[in-house]
């Protein structure tokens, strides 16, 4: 079962990666630089960043494939966590001050 989480994680972020890649729009003449958009599809509808979230789950995946017995994958997925949690933040509070429209409702990692 760890395994096949794993697998559907890692290809669940790639997903989300590909919406990244494939979110800005082209410059414009005359522009410096390129306009943002608003993140959408997937598990965009409930948080800012799902490829966090997949990352966290991939490290879970990680401790359940290992029988949950070895303390320095609990210390990394713990350091994972503290710091996706933190930028999720940052990027959150740049969401709502870019953009007027962006979704209230969406939440940071967790759907």
């Amino acid at each position: 079962a760890g395994i096949a989480l794993f697998l559907f994680f890692n290809i669940l972020q790639d997903m989300h990666h590909h919406i990244f890649a494939n979110l800005r729009k082209p410059k414009k003449e005359g522009e410096t630089v390129a306009e943002y958009s608003i993140p959408q599809g997937l598990l965009f509808k409930y948080v800012d960043c799902p490829h966090y979230f997949c990352e966290i789950c991939i490290y879970f995946c990680y401790i359940l494939v290992c029988g949950g017995s070895y303390p320095l994958i609990w210390v990394l997925a713990g350091f994972v966590i503290l710091n996706l949690s933190i930028t999720a933040s940052r990027s959150h509070e740049w969401y709502l001050k870019k953009f007027e429209n962006y979704p209230k409702e969406r939440k940071r990692i967790i759907p």
